[in-house]
This record gives C-alpha cells, sequence and structure tokens, in this order.
C-alpha cells in the first residue's frame, strides 16, 4: 500500500469518521422528520425537508434542536 507523505494515515482516519458522524446526523434527521410528519402541516414538513437536503449539516442541526421539539410541542398542545 502506498502512503502519502503529505497527509498522514491519521488524516484519513479523522475524515472518515467525520463523514460517517455527518451521515448519521442527516440520516436521523430524516428519520425523524418522516416520522414527525403526522404532526406537521404540508407545508412545514416541505420546507424542513428542503432545507436538510440543501444544507444537510446545519439544516439536520436545526431540525433536532428546533424543529423537531417544536413539532413534538405543537402536537401536545393540539391534543388538549
Amino acid at each position: 500500500m502506498d502512503t502519502n507523505p503529505l497527509l498522514p494515515s491519521g488524516y484519513d482516519i479523522v475524515w472518515s469518521i467525520a463523514v460517517v458522524l455527518l451521515c448519521v446526523l442527516f440520516v436521523a434527521a430524516i428519520a425523524t422528520l418522516v416520522g414527525a410528519r403526522d404532526r406537521m402541516a404540508p407545508l412545514h414538513l416541505i420546507i424542513w425537508t428542503a432545507t436538510i437536503v440543501v444544507a444537510p449539516v446545519v439544516g439536520a442541526l436545526a431540525w433536532l434542536l428546533v424543529g423537531l421539539p417544536l413539532s413534538r410541542r405543537t402536537a401536545r398542545t393540539s391534543r388538549a
């Protein structure tokens, strides 16, 4: 196996881990969005989906930190 003297193998490991974590973040955001689709208006669902797809890191973090708790809160108040 040829090694690149300019890039140490640790660099490859760190980037590989970062890519895997970003993929997990993206999949988790899409999965929770699909799970919350019954509690959301169709327009909000389209906007959140577009945000997550266009800006995967920022959109996924925004959904998981802001959108998901908001959708759960809306579902609780609408049942009461």
